[in-house]
C-alpha cells in the first residue's frame, strides 16, 4: 500500500509539472506567431529578426526538454537528454552572446576609426551562432559515442527502485560545462556595453537576463547535487531551472518590445536618428576647429551607420567679437563649401 501511494504522488507531480510546462509551451508559441506577424515593424528590425527567432526556438526546445525529463528512462530518451538540453542551452546563449559581441565589436571599432567591423551581418551572426551551437552538438555526439545510452536500476533504498539513465549525475554536468562558458563570456561582454546609447539598449537587457540565469544556475547545481538520493526532486528542480532560464530570456529580452509594439505604438516608427547624430557630430568638429577644443564626441559610432553623408543646411553664428560689431557668420566645413570671414573697418 505504501509503494502504491508512492506511486501515485510521484505521478501526480510528473502529471502537474508537464501540465504547466505545456502551458508554458503554447504561450511560447503564441510568441512565435506574434512576432512573426510584426515581423516588418522597426522595433522587430531593429533586434535583428534573424537571432530573435533562433532565441525563440531554443526556448520552445528547453520547454520541450521537460517533457523528456518526465519521460521513462530508456536509450533513446537518454540519448535525447543528454545532447537535447545542452544543445537547447547553447543555442540560446551564443544567439546572446553574438548579440552583445556585436555590438561591442562596433563600439570599439568606433574609438578606433570608421571602418565598419567585420562579421556584423545578419548572415554572419546567424552563422557564428551555429558555430557555437555546433560545438556543442559535436561534443555531445561524442559523448554518445563513448558511453552508448541506456537504462539502470538504481536501489535508493532497500524497499525501492528507480529506473534511471546510465550516466553518473555529474556526468551530466559535464555536458553543461560549455553552456556556462557562454553563459559567462556574455555576462562580460554586457558589462563591458552596459553604458551604451540608449538605441542600442538591448544589451542592457540582456545584462539582467545573464544575472539572473547566473543565480538561477548556482542555485540549481547545489540544490541538484546536494540532494543526490532523492530522485524526484533532482527531476522538478532540473525542470523548474531549465524553464525559468527559458522565461528569463522571455522577459528581459522580448517584453520590452512587446510592450512598444502593444502600447506605445508611436515609437515603433522610423527615425532619422543617425542623420542627427551625423548633423551633432559635425557640429562638434566645426566647434573643436573654431575654439581648438579636442573634446572627443561619443558619436563617432554613427559613422558605421550610415555610408553617405548629407551636407547639413544648418548655419551658425560665432559668439560677438569684443573688436567689431559684426558677427564672423561661417558654415559647417562640408565639401564645396566656402568659409566667410568679414574683415572689420
Amino acid at each position: 500500500m505504501r509503494h502504491k501511494r508512492a506511486m501515485e504522488e510521484e505521478l501526480g507531480i510528473d502529471h502537474l509539472v508537464a501540465a504547466k510546462h505545456f502551458s508554458l509551451l503554447r504561450n511560447r508559441l503564441w510568441w512565435n506567431d506574434f512576432w512573426n506577424r510584426y515581423n516588418e515593424t522597426p522595433v522587430v528590425k531593429a533586434s535583428g529578426r534573424e537571432l530573435s527567432y533562433l532565441l525563440l526556438i531554443s526556448m520552445i526546445m528547453c520547454y520541450a526538454m521537460t517533457f523528456v525529463l518526465l519521460s521513462r528512462p530508456n536509450a533513446l530518451v537518454c540519448a535525447i537528454k543528454r545532447t537535447g538540453i545542452g544543445f537547447a542551452f547553447s543555442c540560446l546563449y551564443a544567439a546572446m552572446l553574438i548579440k552583445t559581441n556585436r555590438i561591442a565589436r562596433i563600439f570599439s571599432q568606433a574609438t578606433l576609426s570608421a571602418q565598419r567591423p567585420l562579421f556584423i551581418s545578419p548572415l554572419s551572426q546567424v552563422v557564428m551562432t551555429s558555430m557555437l551551437a555546433g560545438v556543442q552538438l559535436i561534443g555531445s555526439l561524442v559523448w554518445l559515442f563513448i558511453v552508448p545510452p541506456g537504462s539502470r536500476h538504481d536501489y535508493p533504498t532497500r524497499d525501492q527502485v528507480v529506473l534511471t539513465c546510465n550516466v553518473p549525475d555529474h556526468h551530466f554536468l559535464y555536458s553543461l560545462a560549455y553552456d556556462g562558458v557562454l553563459i559567462v563570456a556574455c555576462t562580460v561582454y554586457a558589462v563591458k556595453t552596459r553604458k551604451v546609447p540608449e538605441n542600442f539598449n538591448e544589451t542592457k537587457f540582456i545584462g539582467f537576463s545573464m544575472y539572473t540565469t547566473c543565480v538561477v544556475w548556482l542555485s540549481w547545481i547545489f540544490f541538484f547535487f546536494g540532494t543526490g538520493s532523492d530522485f524526484q526532486i533532482q527531476t522538478t528542480s532540473l525542470c523548474i531551472s531549465i524553464s525559468m532560464s527559458a522565461n528569463v530570456a522571455l522577459v528581459c529580452i522580448f517584453s520590452p518590445k512587446l510592450w512598444i509594439i502593444l502600447f506605445e505604438k508611436h515609437k515603433n516608427v522610423r527615425k532619422q536618428e543617425g542623420e542627427n547624430m551625423l548633423n551633432k557630430r559635425s557640429l562638434g568638429n566645426c566647434n573643436s576647429r573654431l575654439y581648438g577644443s579636442t573634446t572627443d564626441d561619443p558619436s563617432q559610432y554613427t559613422a558605421l551607420l550610415s555610408s553617405d553623408r548629407k551636407p547639413s543646411s544648418r548655419k551658425f553664428s560665432h559668439p560677438t567679437s569684443t573688436t567689431s560689431s559684426a558677427q564672423d557668420t561661417w558654415y559647417p566645413p562640408e565639401e564645396n563649401v566656402k568659409v566667410e570671414v568679414p574683415v572689420p573697418v
